[in-house]
C-alpha cells in the first residue's frame, strides 16, 4: 500500500511540473517585451533572453501565477 501511494505521489508530481512547465511556457509567449521587463527589470547580471533572467522570470511564474493557475486546472478536473 505504502509503495503504490509513494508512486501515485510521485506521479502527479511529476505530471504537475510538465503542467507548470507548459503553463509557463504559455503565459511568457502572451507577454510583451514590456510587460517582462516590468515583472523582471534588466540587470547587469540579467538581461532579457538571458539564462539568468529566465530563471528570475521562472521564479516569478512559479511564486505569483502559478498557484492560482493551479487552482483553476483543479477546480476545473475533480
Amino acid at each position: 500500500y505504502l509503495e503504490a501511494r509513494e508512486r501515485e505521489r510521485k506521479m502527479r508530481e511529476e505530471l504537475e511540473s510538465r503542467l507548470q512547465t507548459v503553463e509557463f511556457d504559455e503565459w511568457v509567449a502572451g507577454l510583451t517585451i514590456e510587460e517582462i521587463r516590468r515583472l523582471v527589470p534588466p540587470s547587469d547580471f540579467a538581461k532579457p533572453g538571458s539564462p539568468g533572467h529566465n530563471v528570475q522570470l521562472k521564479q516569478y511564474f512559479r511564486e505569483n501565477v502559478w498557484p492560482e493557475r493551479l487552482e483553476k486546472a483543479s477546480s476545473n478536473h475533480p
